[in-house]
């Protein structure tokens, strides 16, 4: 049957740090084939957030060490422990781009490597920003992060030309579109 889960024998986490943790289950298939799944996950999840302000849209640019090469992404990040989604979601914003969202409206969340890591990543969008606080903490891991205005077209290019890869700004942009379609 299709939506038979496989017997987990053991389940253990073989790594932690502070931004994930990996997980080693050892299970039996539902064809009784015995197998090993490792899962990524996050403490909490992700956020991301979509800005708009006349007909122009917010995105990073930063290198991402997984690909040794930068990224073209929407402004995103981690959830701390006892953070709600929406309150991280200001949090990566002024920390990314310097801004603050007035009112930011949940319009869904995506798995990010659903195959491979338990990580939701929870969409945000705003058309509401006012200038943050001067001196927001950076991740270190984003010593060359570069927020910029785009135009929509200019945006729907860069992802035509495959110049934008990160899937969760994909999935995002997708909910995006429908969003504005709702009546």
């Amino acid at each position: 049957m299709p939506n038979e889960r496989p017997y987990v024998h053991f389940s253990e986490i073989v790594h932690e740090n502070r931004w994930f943790r990996i997980r080693h289950d050892g299970i039996t298939w539902p064809n009784g084939s015995p197998g090993d799944y490792f899962v990524l996950s996050p403490p909490v999840g992700g956020c991301l957030v979509i800005a708009e302000h006349d007909h122009q849209i917010l995105i990073v640019e930063q290198y991402r060490h997984t690909i040794q090469g930068s990224s073209i992404e929407f402004p995103k990040g981690g959830i701390n422990l006892n953070e709600l989604p929406k309150e991280a979601a200001d949090r990566e914003l002024l920390e990314e781009t310097g801004l603050r969202a007035g009112s930011l409206t949940q319009i869904g969340t995506v798995q990010e490597l659903v195959g491979a890591a338990n990580y939701p990543i929870h969409i945000f969008v705003t058309n509401d920003l006012r200038t943050g606080l001067i001196g927001a903490e950076r991740d270190e891991t984003e010593f060359d992060l570069t927020a910029r205005w785009v135009p929509v077209e200019e945006l729907r290019m860069l992802i035509r030309k495959n110049w934008i890869q990160d899937s969760a700004t994909l999935a995002a942009w997708t909910l995006y579109q429908e969003y504005l379609q709702r009546p």
